[in-house]
């Protein structure tokens, strides 16, 4: 798109020409010259409406047939120049001259290509082009590679010449280093301070950059916005690096209108085979890695960090193929009588097997999911594959027992909860109770009350609500009295850690449990892994208890090959695939029920 100040200057020329887009390969006239109005004696309205017309009876008709052709071959080849000689005349009363025109391909400074022609009568002197020419080129050498704001380099000089600066650093020497800078918070320091005092801002860090750089052919860009760039070389200290950007930031703040965060920066160390677009893609990489966190200035790009990087990538742009296609699964982990070990419920866990890079553990997708606000997505889809897999146990002759699925605050806001639930249950036949909600004590401390209000009419519907992660961090026992809780999960790093500071987590532990019990609240224990963990449980009478003591995470098809009628011995099916495709026939035969 042209800019306003790439058009002031393109119709200020003095030279006979026009800037076109093309589309469908076809011209249109975007701008012209002063020159072009000129030299067909017209106002730029008047000539922009005659091009509209395609110039009738101006180009000599033995011409105009191979002249057509020629620019066709110049726009649909993509061909770097077109240049010709043909008759055309100024107005239809006048006489043919024999005209030189050049046209080439022009990058604008956010990078859109238009097609620019310029129109020379032969009669005019060599000399007298080439001066005009001169001039429209020093002239857009300031306009076109230059930031009217801070005077800097703008992003179009660093398109287009980076290379060469790199290439002269490493001429004498130097090891190329490109970072990418932000100036943090400064939509806000705009609302607060006005756009001029935006723009003081800039040339002040505009001035501290070009003082910072450190070698005579490094530059200092202006990108977009509150972006810069920095090509410089690199002196084999990232302390250094870092420790410098401090000291700009100081005198930023103090030469600042008001307070501002400051800057922050990715780097990239660029090795001989490294161009600047892979570079200012690393840089960027590494400026993005350092998020929300305001103690961290600068962070250099590693492969390690980039791998991490394209990871997630990974999970957030296969998120629909995964739901689609059943490669998020559900493990079951079950829940025991803690007196007696008899299996009382299960927990709905979200495993990710993922065809080309096998298990992805729940740590890496699901905060993800929750940072991107996808993961209601994901709670829908973990309560649709429990109803449906309720046929198949029914069908195998495995106990019914209530399942718990996880939910997050965030689900709230994008779906009405208690809606979609009775919906998907609805399908399937399933009462409210086969179903358990369970959210995190953060969430429910935390939530809005939207949020809350969706709970209370979840609990009023018939659903049972535990609150998990109790004791991690979190807990104020007032939500006791906002909330009914029918069953508090207490979190595993208490049951783990008894011992620690004297014993501390036994006593909150009992205490926590003697409270609920007076409450009428119910209580379980996750992460349970060793059977002393287990007898101090029996010892204060927590209900319930989960962890890897009694039952780990597993897949149904599990479950279902153990149960006594499924009518196939286990032998029979060996293999992880050939169960898996027992069970989906039985998940079918559910989800068409």
């Amino acid at each position: 798109m042209i800019s306003e100040s790439e058009r002031a200057a393109y119709e200020g020329c003095q030279l006979p020409l026009m800037l076109c887009s093309v589309v469908d390969g076809h011209t249109h006239a975007e701008v012209v010259s002063d020159g072009l109005c000129r030299r067909f004696g017209m106002g730029r309205e008047e000539l922009h409406a005659a091009l509209r017309a395609g110039l009738q009876n101006y180009t000599h008709p033995d011409d105009a047939a191979w002249l057509h052709s020629n620019t066709e071959d110049f726009i649909n080849r993509r061909r770097e120049e077109l240049d010709v000689v043909f008759r055309d005349r100024s107005s239809p009363d006048e006489p043919y001259k024999m005209v030189h025109a050049v046209s080439r391909w022009q990058k604008m400074a956010d990078g859109s290509e238009y097609a620019l022609y310029a129109y020379f009568d032969m009669d005019a002197t060599e000399s007298a082009i080439s001066r005009l020419f001169t001039q429209f080129a020093d002239e857009q050498s300031d306009l076109i590679y230059t930031d009217p704001i801070t005077g800097l380099k703008n992003f179009n000089y660093n398109r287009q010449f980076s290379m060469d600066h790199v290439e002269r650093i490493r001429a004498s020497g130097g090891v190329p280093m490109f970072m990418m800078l932000d100036i943090k918070g400064m939509q806000g320091y705009n609302q607060a301070f006005g756009y001029t005092n935006g723009d003081k801002l800039l040339r002040i860090v505009a001035d501290e950059l070009e003082r910072a750089r450190v070698h005579a052919d490094g530059m200092v860009v202006r990108g977009n916005d509150d972006d810069f760039f920095i090509l410089d070389a690199f002196k084999g200290d990232e302390k250094a690096i870092a420790e410098k950007l401090r000291q700009i930031n100081e005198r930023i703040k103090d030469r600042a209108y008001g307070l501002t965060n400051g800057l922050r920066a990715g780097v990239c160390v660029m090795d001989d085979d490294t161009r600047t677009t892979t570079a200012m893609d690393r840089a960027r990489t590494a400026l993005r890695e350092i998020g929300d966190d305001m103690t961290v200035l600068c962070r250099f790009y590693s492969a390690e960090k980039d791998e991490i990087y394209w990871f997630r990538r990974y999970i957030i742009d296969n998120l629909d193929t995964a739901l689609k296609e059943n490669w998020i699964r559900v493990f079951y982990q079950p829940f025991v009588r803690t007196q007696t070990g008899k299996l009382v419920g299960l927990e709905a866990l979200a495993r990710w097997i993922d065809p080309r890079r096998g298990v992805i553990p729940p740590n890496d997708f699901i905060p993800l999911m929750s940072r991107f606000h996808q993961i209601w997505r994901l709670d829908l889809y973990m309560v649709e594959q429990v109803c449906r897999e309720f046929a198949v146990r029914a069908e195998a002759g495995l106990p019914l027992l209530p399942v718990t699925v996880n939910f997050s605050a965030q689900d709230f806001d994008h779906v009405d909860i208690p809606a979609a639930l009775d919906e998907i249950m609805g399908r399937y036949g399933l009462e409210r109770d086969n179903i358990v909600i369970e959210i995190t004590e953060q969430d429910l401390a935390t939530g809005t009350e939207h949020f809350h209000e969706q709970l209370r009419a979840l609990h009023a519907r018939g659903f049972k609500l535990w609150l998990d992660d109790f004791g991690s961090g979190y807990s104020s026992l007032s939500i006791f009295s906002q909330f009914k809780i029918d069953r508090v999960k207490f979190d595993m790093e208490l049951i783990r850690h008894l011992d620690d500071a004297g014993g501390a987590n036994r006593r909150i532990l009992r205490a926590l449990n003697n409270v609920c019990r007076e409450l009428g609240i119910r209580t379980l224990c996750e992460g349970v892994e060793t059977q002393a963990q287990h007898d101090f449980l029996k010892e204060i009478d927590c209900e319930m208890a989960q962890g890897f003591l009694f039952h780990k995470p597993r897949p149904i098809e599990d479950s279902v090959f153990k149960a006594k009628n499924i009518g196939k011995s286990p032998t029979n099916f060996e293999t992880k695939d050939e169960r898996r495709a027992l069970c989906d026939a039985w998940l079918n035969k559910g989800k068409e029920s």
